[in-house]
């Protein structure tokens, strides 16, 4: 009985690591793990909710991960995100010619930067990371502000 009591304890601290804050800059970050959580403006401004090619496909979804369009499946495909207040880090997959993982900043003011992320994306703290330059992220201009 105390082996399924201490599986259990470590299942809810697992469930609850994952929900932690992550810290960036002077932010304090809270996971959002699908795309549908969303708020709509956000989505709005990273022209989320268009269909077909030009949308954004939910975690884990089907999307058109190369310049070959095979389906009317969206081009960008959502990793994880995190906001503090009205200040958003979204991260995702972009397919074309050269596939890449981007976080994007979004900040109340309209400010939207963009940050290049290498390797293997499985958590905010893995965007977040890189963001602070512990990784191969680097800031570069967006064409959606």
């Amino acid at each position: 009985m105390g082996s399924v009591a201490t599986t259990l304890l470590a299942m809810s601290l697992g469930v609850a690591a994952s929900d932690a804050p992550v810290a960036w800059k002077d932010y304090s970050l809270t996971p959002v793990e699908t795309l549908s959580a969303l708020p709509a403006t956000v989505r709005q401004r990273l022209r989320g909710d268009a269909s077909g090619v030009g949308g954004i496909a939910e975690r884990g979804a089907p999307f058109n991960a190369t310049d070959i369009i095979m389906s009317r499946d969206p081009m960008r495909r959502f990793i994880v995100a995190g906001h503090d207040g009205h200040v958003w880090v979204v991260a995702l997959e972009h397919g074309g010619f050269a596939y890449r993982k981007v976080a994007h900043v979004l900040k109340p003011d309209g400010t939207h930067r963009e940050y290049l992320l290498a390797g293997k994306i499985d958590s905010l703290k893995d965007v977040v990371d890189q963001m602070k330059g512990e990784g191969d992220a680097a800031p570069f201009d967006t064409p959606y502000r």
